[in-house]
């Protein structure tokens, strides 16, 4: 993971690159983890203090935010809330493509889902279904 922070017309801050530092880990890479770049850019114009941030994770997706307040900490939090608003919309779009194109697998994740992993126990019937959700994705692509 590479943090990049770029300070402009304002002097560099250690509290604000730990602040947006452990806010971005805390809240969003426990979601879509580790992506490959961050860069972040603080400025100020005026009264306005702005936080901008571009996110680049390992598969490609681009995520993009601009936060302004009036207070600096004020400005990373909203950006960390939208940032997080992208990663949620991003996530949900994938598990939904997923869902659509191999509708099996999907039922027999949330199948899965509702028991917890101590509760759950590997029955023959579940690899059966796993194999036949499994059969037309075989041949398309080994085939």
């Amino acid at each position: 993971m590479d943090f990049q922070f770029y300070f402009k017309k304002m002097e560099s801050s250690e509290a604000l690159k730990l602040l947006a530092r452990k806010k971005l880990t805390d809240q969003l890479f426990k979601i879509m983890g580790t992506p490959s770049k961050v860069h972040l850019t603080f400025f100020v114009e005026g009264n306005a203090q702005s936080a901008h941030c571009s996110i680049t994770t390992r598969n490609g997706t681009k995520l993009y935010a601009e936060a302004t307040s009036d207070n600096m900490y004020n400005a990373i939090d909203l950006l960390c809330h939208k940032l997080f608003a992208q990663v949620q919309r991003c996530k949900t779009r994938v598990l939904s493509k997923q869902k659509r194109r191999f509708p099996q697998i999907a039922l027999l994740n949330t199948e899965s889902a509702e028991a917890t992993n101590d509760e759950y126990a590997i029955d023959a019937g579940d690899i059966i279904k796993m194999e036949a959700a499994l059969r037309p994705y075989r041949e398309r692509f080994l085939n």
